[in-house]
This record gives C-alpha cells, sequence and structure tokens, in this order.
C-alpha cells in the first residue's frame, strides 16, 4: 500500500514538474521562479516618473507600464512638502489604447499600460512632482467608462460586472472640484463614510466620482473603474482611515496595508462641497515614503497611500482614505504561475 502512494505522489510530482519546465522553456532552461516570493514581487510594481510643472498652467502626465504589464491606478506628488497647497489634480484615470476616456464611448474595455494625470500649478513659481502608475502583470483586468452630464454637482458610478474595483479614476476637460473618488462598498448607497475606520472592509463592484462646477457639453465628467480579473483567492480590501479637518485648509492624510499586502489603488472621499481632492498617490515601505522622495524609475509595489485634500470651511471636515490592498502572499499566487509566464 505504501508503494502505492509513494508512486502516487511521485506521478503528481514528475507532472507538476513537467508543466513547469514546459511553462518556463523546457528542459536545460532553469526555472525562472524558485520560490513563490518571487511570482508575487513580480505581480505588482510601480513606475515613477518626474517633471515640473509651470506656474498657472495645467500640466498632463502620462505614466506607462512596461510591454505585458497594464496600469491598474496612478497618483501623484510634490517633491517638496510645502508645495502641496499649489496642487489640484483634474484628470486621474486610465488611458484605453492610448486615448483619453474623455474621447471613448462609454462600455467595458481590456484594461491598457497607460495612467493620464492633469494638475494645475497655482505657485507663481515652478513645482517638482513625482507620478506614479501602479502596474501588474495579471491579465485579464478590464475597464469600465461611465459618463455623467450635469449642472454644478456631478455624480456617476461605473459598475464592474461580476468582479470588484481595485482602483478608479476620473477625467474631463472641467476645472471642476472633486470631492469623491473612491469605490463604494457594496451598492450605490453604502460609500465610505458608512464604514467604520481602523477596519478593513471587501472592496466593492462600484467606483463612484462626485464633483461640483459645471460640465462641458462636449466634454462633460467621466469616471472609470478598473475591475479585477476572475483569478482564484484574488482578494481586495480596503484599508480604511478617518480624519477631521477642524481649522479648515490643506491636510495630509494617509493610510497603510498590512506587510503581505500591496497597496495597488487610492479611494479618497471628503464631506460634500466642504472640501475637495487635490492629490493622491501611492506610498511605499512600512515607513510610508511619499512618491515625492521616491527615485524616477521602477519601483517596488506600493505599501500604503496618502491623499492632500483642502476644506473650505473652518468647521468639522471629515475626510475618508482607503488604500485597495491585495494579498501578495505566496499562497495567492500559486495557482497563477503558468498564466503569468
Amino acid at each position: 500500500m505504501r508503494r502505492v502512494v509513494a508512486a502516487a505522489m511521485g506521478l503528481v510530482s514528475s507532472v507538476w514538474s513537467i508543466g513547469l519546465l514546459a511553462a518556463f522553456g523546457g528542459v536545460g532552461h532553469p526555472i525562472r521562479v524558485a520560490h513563490a516570493d518571487d511570482l508575487a514581487e513580480k505581480a505588482f510594481f510601480t513606475i515613477v516618473v518626474d517633471g515640473e510643472a509651470a506656474p498657472a498652467e495645467m500640466t498632463e502626465m502620462i505614466v506607462t507600464c512596461p510591454p505585458g504589464a497594464v496600469a491598474v491606478s496612478g497618483g501623484l506628488d510634490v517633491v517638496e512638502l510645502e508645495d502641496s497647497v499649489f496642487f489640484r489634480t483634474y484628470t486621474s484615470a486610465p488611458m484605453i489604447d492610448g486615448v483619453p476616456i474623455t474621447h471613448v464611448e462609454d462600455g467595458t474595455y481590456p484594461t491598457s499600460s497607460a495612467w493620464r494625470l492633469r494638475v494645475k500649478n497655482t505657485k507663481d513659481g515652478p513645482v517638482a512632482y513625482r507620478a506614479a502608475a501602479v502596474c501588474t502583470v495579471i491579465e485579464g483586468a478590464e475597464t469600465v467608462v461611465r459618463t455623467r452630464t450635469e449642472t454644478r454637482r456631478k455624480e456617476r458610478t461605473a459598475l464592474c460586472p461580476s468582479r470588484v474595483t481595485w482602483g478608479g479614476g476620473f477625467d474631463s476637460v472641467d476645472e471642476h472640484f472633486v470631492y469623491e473618488n473612491a469605490f463604494l462598498f457594496s451598492s450605490e448607497y453604502l460609500s465610505l463614510s458608512n464604514l467604520l475606520p481602523g477596519r478593513r472592509w471587501r472592496s466593492g463592484s462600484a467606483w463612484r466620482v462626485e464633483a461640483i462646477e459645471s460640465a462641458s457639453e462636449e466634454m462633460p465628467l467621466k469616471v472609470a473603474a478598473s475591475c479585477t480579473p476572475n483569478w482564484p483567492n484574488l482578494t481586495v480590501m480596503g484599508a480604511l482611515t478617518r480624519t477631521l479637518n477642524l481649522d479648515g485648509g490643506i491636510q495630509r492624510h494617509s493610510v497603510q496595508c498590512r506587510e503581505d499586502e500591496a497597496a495597488v489603488g487610492q479611494a479618497v472621499q471628503t464631506f460634500m462641497s466642504l472640501a475637495s481632492f487635490m492629490t493622491s498617490s501611492p506610498t511605499f515601505g512600512e515607513r510610508g515614503i511619499r512618491l515625492g522622495e521616491m527615485a524616477p524609475g521602477r519601483a517596488p509595489a506600493p505599501r500604503g497611500a496618502q491623499s492632500v485634500t483642502e476644506a473650505f470651511h473652518d468647521f468639522r471636515v471629515e475626510t475618508n482614505l482607503a488604500a485597495m490592498c491585495v494579498d501578495v502572499h505566496p499562497n495567492v499566487f500559486l495557482p497563477m504561475v503558468l498564466s503569468l509566464w
């Protein structure tokens, strides 16, 4: 009986080894993923670019993931902290085959490799910045684009079909004030403000953007939801923090994922029209290193998120910030070995 069991185990091991050898180039070529940890590290990474925004002008940045990877989310941060007060984001969204989402029809598209940002510098001098795209090599992700045209208050929700969001964004030619750019927990009525801070929540299937200012008839506000692929064991959790601004003005917020997770996206919500979102960006390492402190080039997967908001009144204004956390434990990614390579 023992011999039968041992033979069966040996056969399974041989089949698994042959499959790996076939996937990674056959006999005579070393297997590139010696440990599942290597695979998890390759699943998500960040591309960082640097630039300088001219005074009183709108600056556009497009960050592109390398071939074989797609952009899940993106963000922007100033190099010098004191310059945070001068930057306001008017676009943070994926592109569809190199085209801004303002120029594509509503619908569902394969997620592409580029993330587009537009920011206005209100300082009377140039401001140095870092922009980033969070990239993944996991196949099957999709982007859902939706449009909303209203006067003054604009709201739009993009819904992922049978999936969940792990990022999202917005785009418009207008200079609007966005006060929500975030996932919805389980329905259109359960947003970040309905969740308890300090806890973790499973991401919902919708991404909502709310803004103030009238929309152009030709180019209304558009929202994009970055939807996860239908992979087994892939779970997106929102790590939520809540802060209060009692004095008005600029405030910076941050939140971290767990040690074995990648922060693949950021979600921000302020309280109605009393405050607005200025910038959001990934952070790195256990200490939450700012994007503005990172060197240009390829960087590891983010470990957290930060945002900068501005309160328009000097009384209690609530801001919710969530990092979209994906478990990168080897047990999650082991079933994906063949597809990733």
